[in-house]
Parts: structure tokens; sequence; C-alpha cells
């Protein structure tokens, strides 16, 4: 499956995002290999970051969403809460007004998602 690295993460491989949110969240490596990660972000605005994954485990979206001050880290953030494809496509959803992410969810990757879903429910 194809992802989308940015800010921070740009540049990065799978196992080097796989590593850093590892050790910024203060998460075991194992836990965070177990979703396909999507999309990860981390943007950094002077004293402050700002992070987001969208991932896919198990046939089911999730998000996760982080912030830190230069105080603290990202530790304990890694919470990914179940999302869905509509929801990427609404008008509500927090990167809607980001082209890039949009062109990238809309290249086929939510249509290979819900294809995905679609054949694991026959087969169950």
């Amino acid at each position: 499956m194809e992802n989308l690295f940015l800010g921070e993460y740009a540049g990065y491989s799978k196992n080097e995002v796989i590593e850093d949110i590892s050790s910024n969240y203060d998460v075991e490596k194992q836990i965070v290999e177990q979703y396909q990660i999507i999309i990860a972000i981390v943007n950094n605005y002077g004293y402050e970051e700002y992070s987001y994954f969208l991932m896919l485990k198990d046939g089911i979206l999730y998000e996760n969403f982080g912030a830190h001050c230069s105080c603290y880290g990202f530790e304990g953030q890694f919470e990914p809460e179940e999302t869905s494809v509509e929801y990427l496509l609404s008008k509500n959803y927090k990167y809607r007004d980001n082209q890039e992410i949009m062109d990238f969810l809309n290249s086929g990757i939510l249509k290979n998602i819900l294809r995905e879903k679609k054949i694991q429910r026959i087969l169950k």
C-alpha cells in the first residue's frame, strides 16, 4: 500500500517512521507495526509540534493526533481512534484543505481500502 509522509517525515522510509513513532510516543515498536501507516505528518511551529497519522489495521481505518510544546514530547499520545472513508471524504475532515493529502486520498487509496473491506466481509 502506498503512503504519504509529510512535514518532518518527508523523505523518511516506512521503517524510519515506525521507529520515530515508537521512540517519540513511548510505545512499543511491535504495537506500531500492527498498523499500516498511510499518512504520517509531523509539523514544527517554533516551540510546538503537531502530528497526524492515518493508519489501517485489520481493514479498519484509524487516526492519531498528537501535539506538544517545547516542555514535553509526544509521550503517551499514541491512541489511535477508529475513523471511516466517509469521514475522510467529508467537509469535516481536518485535513480537507490540504490539497496534497486530498489528492493522495482520492488517487484510489480509499477505493482500495473499501474493496479490501468488502472482500473481507464476503470471506467471513
